[in-house]
């Protein structure tokens, strides 16, 4: 219902909701990757000693190249980079990533409870209960949301 809401009311603001919450996903999977890539960078450098040099260093390449060009262009991993480091560099990533993520999640928890407030007070000026506002059809919710308008609006608050 939500989606459709959202595109029946085509503005701005809804938008920029849509955006953030196709953000926070990007913020999830990168953080998801770099935990990946911690618990299986020891394993990598672990299995030094028994693959080729040339092939080592084409593999390690490769993930550093995605991670500073996918995950955050400030890693900067080299290959010279101790395991240590690299680890220390991709926990620090990591914890951004989570910051953001909490901040974004306690943003989506704050416009839910606006929906749930905006409901509230539908149902009040309207002086019923619309029930559930999961089997609310988008185009009745609008025409409840414009009724509450108008009432509004002829009583002159």
């Amino acid at each position: 219902m939500k989606d459709e809401y959202f595109k029946q009311r085509d503005s701005s603001q809804e938008r920029s909701s849509l955006a953030k919450g196709f953000k926070t996903m990007i913020n999830n999977a990168k953080i998801n990757s770099l935990a990946r890539t911690i618990d299986l960078l020891p394993l990598l450098f672990l299995s030094k000693s028994v693959v080729p040099e040339s092939e080592y260093n084409k593999i390690l390449l490769g993930i550093y190249s995605k991670l500073n060009k996918d995950i955050h262009k400030g890693l900067n991993l080299q290959l010279e980079d101790e395991l240590k480091l690299v680890l220390e560099k991709l926990d620090a990533v990591k914890e951004g990533f989570i910051m953001l993520y909490a901040n974004d999640n306690a943003t989506a928890e704050d416009k839910e409870c606006s929906i749930l407030a905006e409901l509230a007070q539908v149902e009040h000026i309207l002086n019923r209960s619309l029930g559930d506002i999961n089997k609310i059809v988008v185009s009745q919710w609008l025409e409840y949301e414009k009724t509450a308008k108008s009432i509004i609006k002829s009583n002159g608050n």
